[in-house]
């Protein structure tokens, strides 16, 4: 019985590995929707919705620093303990501390694809006004690009 149950489970990973795989190559052979890049770049590196809560977590935690939300900073340095202290500073993030960190969460290797995952979410509508805090030339590019 043991036996059979293993076995199984081990066809069952070998399934959701292969589904993984397919559904990366599917995201990265289907054009992007302009609507939605943020989840087109999310299934092409593979993000786990654990770190993408963890990111998106981090990035409201960046955008309350920009905005000096000392209270709420406070409050949730109290509430987690999944990061380090140095998330929680009163003062605003700079670009290379944003991009260590949520890289870190993410894991995407070079930095420009944590660049490149940051402009997505901001084209779909999330955190822009952190991202346009951190990548002012690229925000502008961006905006001078969709009005041509």
């Amino acid at each position: 019985m043991e036996e059979k149950i293993n076995a199984e489970l081990i066809e069952l990973q070998e399934k959701m590995y292969s589904l993984e795989k397919n559904l990366k190559r599917l995201a990265i052979i289907m054009p992007p929707n302009f609507k939605y890049p943020y989840w087109h770049k999310l299934l092409c590196f593979g993000i786990s919705e654990q770190q993408r809560e963890k990111a998106e977590f981090a990035c409201s935690i960046f955008t309350s620093r920009i905005n000096q939300e000392i209270e709420f900073l406070n409050a949730k340095k109290n509430d987690t303990h999944e990061f380090s202290l140095e998330l929680f500073r009163t003062e605003p993030p700079t670009q290379d501390e944003v991009l260590r960190i949520i890289n870190n969460i993410f894991d995407l290797g070079p930095e420009e694809n944590c660049k490149e995952l940051l402009l997505s979410m901001f084209q779909q509508g999330k955190f822009q006004q952190l991202i346009s805090y951190i990548f002012p030339e690229d925000i502008h590019a961006l905006q001078e690009s969709n009005h041509n």
